[in-house]
């Protein structure tokens, strides 16, 4: 960094005492509106043109891995021609995608290589009357220009990493995308409220129904059903929750667990809102990517070179037991 300071303050000094203020007026002038084109001009169409191949790739590739995962069904469905017609649906959208991002770099390109071209012209132009009169040699008039493509590589940092820094930022925002989905609060109108279960209590359920979900609860044949799920699971003991399919039980159980918290009610579990006290099992098994260690301790995180301690591994193993 030191040096490229150096080396631009040199060479500034070289075009100011060879071509004046004018020729240093024009350099510094030219390389800042690449800056500004590049980023005011083009920065956010970038960024949302790469946005753009970013999502419908990974609408591809979440087909295809559904695809992958159920070949099996499709092929017993006689889905063949509907999934793939949907997989090229998916592909043309990418094509489009990336054309459209291709068509805003041409544009791109074009404008800073006018940037470019128009420098040295001026340049040459300002130059151009001392040549005539012998004023400046043609060695002196080389220098100058040489000297002003060395301070636009300093001042063209930005324009010359445009196209990494674009990508960058079109991953970040997308990630900060899925982020701010994630922690998106729940309207208190419409979202159950957890609170601590006391130690004799493992579970209780208060009035619950999952939002836009007719959940009907009946204690028995001749009783009249009653909307909502209330119930009490003392610790130490199970609970059974049957009922034919699509009667809720995958929703209440997303629901306890925090998932989908929309609806209305109250629920009381161990740690309240927290999940740290209580341990939900998937229908389907997750095996996370790494050592035997870090799986035990899933979803607790280890570093890949954390071999020496053993005590996620004891805590849990007892949490399990």
């Amino acid at each position: 960094v030191l040096s490229t300071v150096f080396g631009c303050a040199l060479w500034t000094n070289v075009i100011f005492n060879l071509g004046g203020m004018t020729v240093v007026q024009i350099s510094f002038s030219f390389a800042a509106l690449r800056t500004l084109i590049a980023w005011f001009g083009f920065g956010r169409r970038i960024v949302e043109a790469r946005i753009d191949v970013l999502k419908e790739q990974a609408f591809m590739r979440y087909a295809l891995t559904r695809v992958r995962d159920s070949a099996e069904e499709i092929a017993l469905c006689s889905g063949n021609v509907h999934e793939c017609k949907h997989i090229s649906s998916l592909y043309t959208a990418i094509a489009s995608a990336i054309w459209s991002l291709t068509t805003v770099q041409v544009r791109y390109g074009m404008a800073t290589h006018l940037c470019n071209l128009f420098p040295g012209l001026c340049i040459w132009m300002v130059l151009m009357p001392k040549l005539v009169s012998g004023e400046m040699g043609f060695g002196d008039a080389v220098r100058v220009h040489m000297g002003y493509d060395q301070v636009n590589k300093v001042f063209a940092f930005l324009v010359s990493n445009f196209d990494a820094l674009t990508d960058l930022h079109a991953n970040a925002e997308r990630l900060q995308i899925l982020l701010d989905a994630c922690e998106a609060p729940c309207r208190e109108e419409i979202a159950v409220q957890f609170e601590e279960a006391p130690e004799h209590i493992a579970l209780q359920l208060q009035g619950v129904t999952p939002y836009s979900h007719s959940l009907q609860v009946c204690a028995g044949a001749k009783n009249p059903r009653v909307p909502g799920l209330s119930l009490l699971c003392p610790s130490g003991q199970g609970l059974l929750i049957m009922g034919p399919s699509g009667s809720g039980k995958t929703s209440l159980l997303r629901l306890m667990a925090g998932l989908c918290p929309w609806g209305t009610g109250y629920v009381k579990r161990p740690g309240g809102a927290a999940c740290d006290h209580i341990q939900f099992l998937p229908t389907r098994c997750y095996l996370p990517v790494g050592s035997l260690q870090q799986l035990v301790c899933y979803p607790q995180w280890l570093k890949d070179d954390d071999t020496t301690e053993d005590k996620p591994v004891k805590q849990s193993l007892l949490r399990a037991r």
